[in-house]
């Protein structure tokens, strides 16, 4: 709000202060601006955290994430191998029985389907335990992850499917290389 050359006259000799708008001219009322003030800062600064820590990495959040992933991914290899034997069972059992031609020609679609699905699914598998070993490979030494369940879970899915995860060389700290005098570097 602006004050006119008359109001500013009136409020001169008492002491103001002003703060989002509102002019204070009595200790009550700077008082309570300054609280105001304070209260709104203390929100702005709260919500800044909450995004500031929303985009802080979680690693063993992540991590049981890969987990689950490779998990689910296994199940589904197991299911498509199933299937296929399910699948196999009864273009045998429609064959034997001499059932309608087209039944078999459904069934024996069916069962190419399932065939089909076996490679993709071995595919995306193979996939998820690399990702889970590049993950670890990465974040294996992170404060959230070191000592847990989940990364012991981790190492033996790993170890189970062919990936043994052994962690590399601690990497150097900052400044680590040391130069001889009058090296170039």
């Amino acid at each position: 709000s602006i004050l006119t050359f008359g109001q500013l006259s009136q409020v001169s000799h008492k002491s103001f202060f002003k703060m989002s708008e509102v002019v204070a001219t009595t200790p009550e009322e700077r008082i309570a601006a300054e609280e105001a003030e304070a209260a709104k800062a203390a929100k702005i600064a709260a919500v800044r955290a909450r995004k500031a820590a929303a985009q802080k990495p979680n690693e063993l959040k992540d991590l049981k994430i890969k987990i689950s992933v490779v998990k689910r991914m296994a199940n589904e290899v197991t299911f498509y191998h199933k299937e296929v034997g399910e699948n196999e069972a009864i273009v045998q059992r429609l064959k034997g029985e001499g059932k309608d031609e087209y039944d078999l020609k459904q069934a024996t679609e069916c069962l190419q389907e399932s065939y089909m699905m076996i490679p993709d699914s071995k595919n995306r598998f193979q996939k998820s335990v690399e990702d889970l070993y590049s993950f670890l490979d990465e974040n294996s030494a992170a404060p959230s992850v070191v000592g847990t369940p989940e990364l012991e879970e981790a190492k033996t899915l790993l170890a189970d499917n062919g990936m043994p995860f052994e962690p590399g060389p601690a990497e150097e700290a900052e400044g680590g290389e040391e130069f001889a005098e009058g090296e170039i570097f």
